[in-house]
This record gives C-alpha cells, sequence and structure tokens, in this order.
C-alpha cells in the first residue's frame, strides 16, 4: 500500500508529465509541458544531454516517427514555435526531414546546423492515439504504466522508450546511471535476478551489455533496493566472454526460489570516455567553376564518417548538404560529430565557387545556302549576302577569319564558306554556309536563217498558188532547240495577197523565241523585171563586206507602177544571208512584180591570202576609177548646153518615169511623125531623160549617164 510520499509524487507527475529514464540513451525521447502524456514538447537525449529540436523542416511526417517511437501509435500532429513552452535545454537538433518508415526519430536525415534557432523555434507533436505503456517501474517508488497513462505508483522518474527487447537490462536505484538492482526484460515485463552465484564476473558483463565497460563490482542482498515483479534468472555463472548476460549458464527464465531481497546490482567502473569521435574522408577544399553570368552552382561531395571508441559516432549538425545550392564566392561547410559520452569531432572544408568564360560567342544572322544562278555557259557569278554578327557574355566578340568576303566572285558549282568569331577568353564559335553558284537557260533560242519574205507571181486571175521556203532553224546555248509551233508549211497553198508565217523556237528549258515573214503572192503584172541577178557569196576577212551587182531592169509606165528595192547594189552586208528584192507595183491595185535573190557572206577559213587578193583587187579598182575619171573628163569637155533630141542621160534607171509627148498630139509613140517618145526618170531630186525611137527601120536609144557627167551618144 502507498504511503503519503508516494501520493505527492503522483502529484507532482501528474502536475508536470516530465518523466526522466534512470538509463537515458542517445536518441532517447520524452513529451513535455502537454496536457496528457501523448502531447507536449519533444526532447531528445543526445549528446549525453536532453535537449530540444528546431522546427525547421518539422511536419506531421516526423511528429508520427516521434509517436511512434514513444509507442503511441503511428499518427501524430506537429507543433512549431514553441507551442508547448520553449524548455530550458539547448536545442540539439534541426532539419528533420523524416521519410514515415522510421522506428526512431535519430534515424531520420538531418539536413543542416541548429546553430541559427533560436528558442522559441522548438517543436511540439500531439499524438492520436495513447498507446500502451509497458510496465517500467522498480524499487521502493514505482508506478505501472497503463493505458491511457494511468499512473498509479512512481520511482524517481521513469519514462518508457518503447524500444525494449526481451534479455535487455537496465540498472535502477543507484545514484548515477553507472549503478543499480539489476533488472532484465522478458516476456514484455521488467524482473529481477537473483543474486545465487552472483560475482563480479557477471557483474562484468551486465556493464559490458549496457556500454559502460568491462569492470564491474557485484552487489547481493538488494544492495540498491529490493525490486518488484517476477525474478526471472538465477545461478547465474559466467566466464566473462559474453556479451549478454542471458548467454551466461543460469537457471532458466523464472526457475528460482528467490524472494527480492536477494536481487543482485552492480556498480559499472570503466573510466569516463573522453575521446573525440575520429573522423575519415573530410573532403578537401572543393572548387566549382561557372559559367561567366551564373549566381552559383550546386556542389556534391561524399560525406565525411566517424567512428568511436565507444562503438558509436554520428552526425550531430552539418551546415550544408550535399547537393545544395552554393553562391559564388566561397563557402565554409562544417560537420560535427558527437558520440555517446557527449565527445564531438568537427570537420570543416570550404566550397568556392569562381566564374568563368567557356561559352564560345553566340553567333547570328549566319546565311543560309545562297543559291545563284546565271546563263548556261557562263563561267561564275559575283554572291554577295548579309555577313552574321557575334556577341558575348563578356561584352566583346570580333571576327578572327573568313574563307570569302561578300561581293567576291564564285565559279559555278559549290563553295564552303566559313565565318569564325573569337571572344575574350578565347572561345570560337564558327558559322558555316554554302555558296552554290548554278547554270540555267534563262535565254531564249534564236531562229536562224529565216526568210526575209517569200514572193511568188500568178496569172492574172488566179486565186494563189503553192508557195515552198526553206524552214528556219533554231539555235540556242543548251545546244538544244526545235520548231514547236509554225503557222504555215512549205508547200503549202497561199492566196493572193500578203500572208504571215509564223515559227516558234523552244530550248530544252521552256525559253522561246518567235519569228515571223511575208509570203507575198502577186498577180503577174503587164510589165517585167530583167535581168534578176543570181545569188551569190561572199568569202571575207571581216565582220561584213560590201556586196556589188547588176542592177536588174524594167519597163513600166511611171504613172502606174513604182519601182521598190530593199538593197543597193555596193552595200555592205553582215555575215550571213541577206535575201535582196526589186519590185515593180502597180499603184492602183498594189499588184507587184518581184525579183529577190541571196546575198551569203561567210567568214574565212584563212584571211592571209585573201588579204594579198584584196590588196591586188583594190589595187586593179583604183586603176580603174583613175581611167573612168580621166574618161569622165574627157566626156565633161565635149559636153552640149541642149542635148540633141537623140541623146539621153546615162546613168542608172530611176524608180519614177513619166512619159513626154513631143509632138503634142497625145501620142508619146508616133511612128508616122518619127518623133521618139521620151521616158523622164526621177532618182530622188534628179532628172534624167531617155527617149527611144520606134518610128523607121530602125531605133536609136539613149541611155542616161550620172547628173553632172553630160549625155553620152549611144548608136
Amino acid at each position: 500500500m502507498m504511503n503519503g510520499v508516494s501520493y505527492i509524487l503522483i502529484a507532482i507527475v501528474a502536475a508536470t508529465r516530465e518523466f526522466v529514464s534512470t538509463q537515458d540513451q542517445p536518441g532517447d525521447l520524452r513529451l513535455l509541458g502537454g496536457n496528457t502524456t501523448t502531447e507536449g514538447r519533444v526532447e531528445i537525449f543526445f549528446n549525453n544531454m536532453w535537449g530540444t529540436i528546431c522546427d525547421d523542416g518539422w511536419d506531421d511526417t516526423d511528429a508520427s516517427v516521434v509517436c511512434r517511437q514513444l509507442g503511441f501509435g503511428d499518427n501524430g500532429t506537429a507543433f512549431s514555435d514553441a507551442y508547448f513552452d520553449s524548455g530550458s535545454g539547448r536545442i540539439l537538433l534541426t532539419g528533420i526531414a523524416c521519410g514515415g518508415n522510421e522506428t526512431q526519430l535519430l534515424d531520420c536525415p538531418r539536413s543542416d546546423s541548429a546553430f541559427s534557432c533560436r528558442k522559441e523555434d522548438v517543436v511540439g507533436v500531439k499524438c492520436d492515439q495513447p498507446g500502451i505503456w509497458r510496465t517500467n517501474c522498480s524499487g521502493d517508488w514505482y508506478f505501472y504504466c497503463l493505458t491511457l497513462s494511468w499512473v498509479l505508483a512512481v520511482d524517481r522518474t521513469v519514462y518508457p522508450t518503447g524500444r525494449e527487447l526481451d534479455g535487455d537490462l537496465r540498472l535502477v536505484g543507484g545514484t548515477f546511471t553507472t549503478e543499480g538492482r539489476v533488472e532484465v526484460f522478458h516476456d514484455n515485463t521488467w524482473g529481477t535476478v537473483c543474486d545465487d552465484g552472483w560475482d563480479d564476473t557477471g557483474a562484468g558483463v551486465v556493464c559490458r551489455q549496457l556500454g559502460l565497460g568491462d569492470v564491474a563490482t557485484a552487489f547481493p542482498n538488494a544492495h540498491y533496493g529490493a525490486g518488484s515483479g517476477p525474478i526471472w534468472l538465477s545461478g547465474i555463472a559466467c566466464d566473462g566472454t559474453e556479451i549478454r548476460l542471458e548467454e551466461c549458464s543460469n537457471g532458466g527464465w523464472g526457475s528460482n526460489g528467490c524472494d527480492h531481497g536477494d536481487d543482485a546490482s552492480v556498480r559499472c567502473l570503466s573510466p569516463v570516455d573522453t575521446t573525440a569521435p575520429v573522423i575519415t574522408g573530410c573532403p578537401d577544399s572543393i572548387v566549382r567553376t561557372v559559367e561567366l553570368g551564373s549566381p552559383g552552382s550546386i556542389v556534391s561531395w561524399r560525406e565525411p564518417v566517424a567512428v568511436d571508441d565507444s562503438g558509436r559516432a554520428f552526425i550531430l549538425s552539418r551546415s550544408h548538404a550535399p547537393g545544395g545550392y552554393f553562391p559564388m564566392g566561397k563557402t565554409t561547410v562544417g560537420y560535427i560529430f558527437a558520440d555517446a559520452s557527449g565527445n564531438e569531432g568537427t570537420c570543416t572544408f570550404t566550397v568556392t565557387i569562381t566564374a568563368v568564360d567557356t561559352t564560345p560567342p553566340l553567333i547570328t544572322g549566319c546565311p543560309a545556302s545562297i543559291v545563284q544562278t546565271v546563263d548556261l555557259g557562263s563561267p561564275g557569278s559575283i554572291v554577295t549576302w548579309r555577313e552574321p554578327v557575334a556577341e558575348d557574355d563578356s561584352g566583346t566578340a570580333v571576327l578572327l577569319s573568313r574563307t570569302h568576303p561578300p561581293g567576291q566572285y564564285f565559279l559555278i558549282g559549290e563553295t564552303p564558306a566559313t565565318y569564325t568569331f573569337v571572344d575574350a577568353s578565347g572561345n570560337i564559335a564558327s558559322c558555316k554556309f554554302t555558296v552554290i553558284v548554278r547554270t540555267a537557260d534563262t535565254t531564249p533560242p534564236t531562229c536562224e536563217n529565216v526568210p526575209q519574205g517569200v514572193f511568188e507571181t500568178v496569172d492574172q486571175g488566179a486565186s494563189g498558188a503553192v508557195v515552198s521556203w526553206t524552214e528556219p532553224s533554231c539555235d540556242d546555248l543548251s545546244g538544244t532547240a526545235n520548231i514547236t509551233m509554225r503557222s504555215h508549211l512549205p508547200a503549202t497553198f497561199f492566196v493572193v495577197g500578203v500572208t504571215t508565217v509564223t515559227y516558234t523556237c523552244t530550248d530544252a528549258s521552256g525559253d522561246s523565241e518567235m519569228c515571223q515573214f511575208n509570203v507575198t503572192v502577186n498577180e503577174r503584172l503587164t510589165t517585167s523585171i530583167e535581168f534578176c541577178p543570181e545569188s551569190t557569196t561572199v568569202i571575207t576577212c571581216n565582220d561584213e563586206e560590201s556586196v556589188s551587182w547588176d542592177t536588174p531592169m524594167s519597163f513600166t509606165d511611171g504613172m502606174r507602177f513604182s519601182v521598190e528595192s530593199s538593197h543597193i547594189s555596193g552595200e555592205f552586208f553582215q555575215l550571213g544571208t541577206t535575201t535582196v528584192f526589186y519590185s515593180v507595183r502597180e499603184k492602183q491595185s498594189g499588184r507587184a512584180e518581184v525579183c529577190n535573190f541571196r546575198i551569203t557572206v561567210k567568214k574565212a577559213n584563212s584571211c592571209t591570202a585573201t588579204l594579198y587578193i584584196y590588196i591586188a583587187i583594190a589595187a586593179s579598182v583604183i586603176i580603174l576609177i583613175i581611167i573612168l575619171l580621166l574618161v569622165i573628163l574627157k566626156v565633161r569637155h565635149g559636153k552640149k548646153d541642149n542635148p540633141s533630141a537623140g541623146d539621153q542621160p546615162a546613168g542608172n534607171q530611176g524608180i519614177q518615169m513619166q512619159s513626154v509627148d513631143h509632138a503634142d498630139d497625145g501620142l508619146t509613140n508616133n511612128p508616122a511623125t518619127g518623133i521618139p517618145q521620151t521616158y523622164t526618170t526621177t532618182v530622188g531630186s534628179e532628172k534624167y531623160a531617155r527617149e527611144i525611137y520606134t518610128g523607121g527601120s530602125s531605133s536609136s536609144i539613149y541611155q542616161t549617164i550620172d547628173e553632172g557627167i553630160g549625155y553620152e551618144t549611144v548608136e
């Protein structure tokens, strides 16, 4: 039955809910400052002391791990900003980031140092279900912790961890944590050990199992007070090599005749651990280069590790985690490791981020392939383009080289062109494109050997005639051109009059050229042209040549007819074939009598011998001219003021003639009177006369000569 002191202690516990284990282990938790035992400020035993946790990153997942570790279920609600008071201990941990499957809070990652947290930043939790507390009581002062945290009795300040395993040990009732009554956990219940056979060797195994060294003193007869509950072990006989007490020879679980006055106790005598953990793998200073203009970089490293004589060392805090973002400049990274005795070791190194221009200049305006088309047969073309430009983060990018400038002459084909730019750091960028010059037939073909005109004469009253000609030919730079369209075929019937004949030449590129000429079919006139010259070919060393011929003659009535010609004898003709025609046309009807022939001028294969021939001909011509001049002078000397009726001007026939009636009898040819008929021929502004005697048995003809020379009588 509990005395008054027990009730006083119960009242104190109920008021404060502050429970401290008699055997605190690193990572043990407790809830303080709440209205029930399932809520409150979270405190952790760490670095050999109780302290609080900073609320950086604190959430319900972290709170649920706390509740699970305490045996209060898996659902917890997180509180921050010292919701359950800030407490008085040191802030030991921060940046807790649990995944949700952990069984202890220390198993969760911690990503930052607690140095920057304030007392107002401590965390709290509220567990959604109370859980079942195991009996964790012993000694003169004890309590049973039942469902809904019903406190019946209290022994010192005991707090359950919810992590007990079968065979676990604890020391109860001592002044220090290294001494006390030995209790063992079995069958979900804490019980004592009987002192039958109990000695220092067994006590040493107890201290080894508890992590308190191997040297110990054994105490029998409930030296630190009698316990309660079952007496689990007796007849302990250890040889000193065992790791756990249950491995020693014993009488079996619960098989003994002992009472709690025989409870065994120990005092562990091992020296206190004052050696800091040994850190390995502390990184050297890390230097990272980033592109010019970047604000920083993500940096990773292999984290250091620590070992300790106690067998356990852990990261107490770190200023930065690998994979974090670091700004430009130098940043110091620190790790603090601790062991179970609170000894600390540190690892520091620097992370330096520097900017380096590793990016080449950015080129804009780089031309795509340039295609230039030229006429067939051209060797190339001048090609121009807008030159590319470059810019760089450093502010400076210059043209280092170019293979071709714009405006250069490019031959037919493909020519690669390259521009190269460089920045102040030597980073190079290139712009490449291709200049393509290709030929295309854009020139239409030409019609060659096109007739100057085709003339045909038919009898009076005929409707037309079949007219033939040599068809034109087609010529093109591509070498291929054909007649693709013609309005008429040779040997086709043409009616009297003028008909235009059209030919179309087309090359392989589809370019076409049209040529035309006229086919004229005339009714035969009462007059005719005589002495029509034959077609002739002239060989020359020049691009043109003078060609002469005997002018054809026609006897016409100048009132009714006009005489026309396309060319004059002695005129210069270009290389090729030219059709010359003479026509006598009836003025009223437009009908004509036509004489035509062709003049062909060809280039000589060798002009050396021809030159000598021309020189000889020229000399002969000069001699003839001199003789002719002498004759003319002689004729002038004998010129008459008024030519006789038998005289007629000499020279070429004009193209307009007019008859004169000498007898004034209305007749231009009077055989009775024998008066001659006179024709006046007009050439330009000069007039010449020709008299023809038709009377008598004979006729006399007077022919004209050039104006200014006079008259010459021809018998």
